[in-house]
């Protein structure tokens, strides 16, 4: 048996998690689910996950690792990064510094 990639362990939460709320919530409709969502962990193979209020996004679990032999092994493990999908949480400038761009003519 082939295990699981990461693609399939975030399609298999996605439906258990939704699964959940709607269990939750019987008779839910599509505006209702935002705050269905709110203030609620889910235990995934991913680890627990939220959902973000802000940008409709799960927090994740990030594992960085290395391979040694036909086993990944940990080297770090920080639970519930928040997402930023757009970009929008940091300041560009602090991280990159001086942009670098110029309008010429």
């Amino acid at each position: 048996i082939m295990p699981a990639s990461s693609f399939e362990a975030a399609a298999y939460a996605s439906v258990r998690t939704l699964a959940e709320i709607l269990a939750r919530n019987p008779g839910a409709q599509w505006p209702d689910l935002p705050q269905a969502f709110t203030g609620t962990s889910y235990q995934t193979p991913l680890g627990d996950i939220s959902i973000d209020p802000q940008t409709q996004h799960a927090t994740l679990p990030v594992q960085i690792g290395r391979i040694e032999g036909t086993a990944f092994k940990t080297v770090t493990l920080t639970k519930g990064v928040v997402p930023d999908p757009y970009l929008s949480r940091y300041d560009r400038t602090e991280t990159f510094g001086r942009s670098r761009l110029r309008v010429v003519s």
